[in-house]
């Protein structure tokens, strides 16, 4: 018998199971884990500890979030979030601001995801929470692109990888690398998006981060479009979208962009490109993409 399951306290039961739903997270396994914290939920309810209660709803709605169900998210991190507040529970707080956050800029909902952000950021400084307050300049840097305002895009996301590099974070500077390359190509400065880019990825490759890899692979197949080198990018978003690793809004934008350039291009030239972005091409795309990282 599972020890949830000897237990006779509701509020050791729901400690238990918020707990286990935390390793089942840990582990992959999202069934196991939304059940263990739903009921982790209602063992805190039926013992009414207010604490227990705000972080089960706290976990569960990061379950939802990352499962897709970004209503059912939102409904929880809400509830969660006013009870630390009732609470003063600054550390709760922060973590359902920050989920809050992002189910409100998954859901579109720009102004409310900017809200949180911002009103988390303080505490995350006033704690010296470097990697958190990290993320948290990088989401703001990413709607103030999305805004329009390349400057605060561009200061924000060079914060976070500062912080980022002082939390020997590797995996979020490349992300975040990848981001400021992008608010480099919406700028036009095309030298500076290149040398951020080519660095990102061959950083990516030498560490072997694959799901990093199409990311900056397809933001350079973006800004050879841009730069209005078609023939360049052509093979790259090729790539991108064969790739296991690639993100589905990536793919979908690749796909589209992909559609544009073939039509652009004469019917011998998306031959011919096609035939050399197959699955042995691929490799040399990198090798050629590496050595061009090296000459900066």
């Amino acid at each position: 018998m599972p020890l949830a399951h000897t237990l006779n306290d509701p509020e050791e039961l729901g400690f238990v199971l918020l707990n286990k739903g935390y390793l089942s997270m840990l582990t992959g396994d999202y069934d196991t884990a939304g059940r263990e914290y739903q009921e982790s939920l209602a063992y805190y309810r039926l013992s009414e500890e207010t604490r227990g209660i705000a972080d089960a709803l706290s976990a569960l709605g990061g379950w939802h979030n990352v499962t897709g169900d970004w209503a059912q998210a939102r409904q929880c991190l809400q509830e969660s979030v006013a009870l630390a507040r009732a609470l003063q529970d600054e550390h709760g707080l922060r973590s359902s601001l920050t989920n809050l956050g992002n189910v409100y800029y998954l859901l579109g909902n720009y102004p409310q995801a900017k809200a949180h952000y911002e009103e988390v950021l303080p505490l995350c400084q006033k704690v010296q929470d470097r990697a958190s307050e990290a993320i948290i300049q990088c989401n703001l840097g990413a709607l103030a692109e999305k805004a329009g305002d390349f400057a605060e895009a561009e200061q924000r996301l060079q914060l976070g990888i500062f912080l980022f590099t002082e939390a020997n974070h590797f995996q979020a500077i490349v992300h975040a690398s990848t981001m400021l390359g992008s608010v480099y190509r919406e700028m036009q400065a095309f030298a500076r998006a290149r040398q951020t880019l080519l660095t990102a990825l061959r950083q990516a490759v030498e560490k072997k981060v694959d799901y990093l890899v199409p990311l900056a692979v397809f933001e350079i197949g973006r800004l050879y479009q841009a730069e209005g080198r078609p023939l360049a990018a052509l093979p790259l978003l090729l790539w991108v979208v064969a790739h296991p690793a690639v993100q589905a809004e990536n793919e979908i934008v690749a796909k589209e962009m992909i559609a544009n350039l073939e039509h652009a291009l004469t019917p011998a030239e998306v031959t011919a490109v096609r035939a050399q972005a197959g699955t042995v091409a691929a490799t040399a795309v990198l090798n050629q993409l590496q050595d061009e990282t090296l000459s900066w």
